[in-house]
């Protein structure tokens, strides 16, 4: 009769327990993504400022991934860190001015995928003339733990 009980309590017992467990886990997961979130938003921003003091295509190219790809109006995707530093060497950066903030991060449950949203302001230097738009950024760690963006596109229209 004992082992019975003892059958039976472990039986009703172990659900409990098991969802307990699964709950704490749960909670620490959202709270490890929350910051993880924050993290992408501060990777973001480190990314507009280092465009902001060191020009824009140093910053793109120092956040690109290795297959990174920018989509960019007329013109078929830019595929690979290679041929983005290609597409932006290509004419200098010193006449203008590229700055964005982000109004939004999210990341995947795995903690290895997400993405940034906000608004740019494109400056033209010489003229003090410029554009605002939209944009969006795909971003995944690298295997150093740092966010490189494997996806980048804006769209222009905003009013400045």
């Amino acid at each position: 009769m004992k082992n019975t009980l003892l059958i039976i309590s472990i039986f009703f017992l172990n659900p409990a327990c098991t969802s307990h467990v699964t709950q704490q886990s749960t909670e620490k997961n959202t709270l490890n993504i929350d910051s993880m979130k924050m993290v992408l938003m501060e990777t973001d921003i480190a990314f507009s400022d280092l465009s902001l003091q060191k020009g824009t295509h140093e910053a793109f190219i120092n956040y690109v991934a290795d297959k990174g790809v920018l989509l960019r109006p007329n013109h078929l995707p830019i595929i690979g860190k290679d041929s983005v530093h290609s597409y932006l060497f290509a004419k200098p950066d010193t006449a203008f001015v590229l700055t964005w903030q982000p109004l939004f991060a999210d990341i995947a449950a795995s903690g290895e995928l997400g993405y940034t949203y906000g608004t740019y302001k494109f400056k033209i230097k010489s003229t003090n003339e410029s554009e605002a738009g939209t944009y969006v950024s795909i971003w995944k760690q690298d295997t150093s733990g740092h966010w490189k963006y494997v996806l980048d596109t804006g769209n222009s229209g905003l009013l400045p």
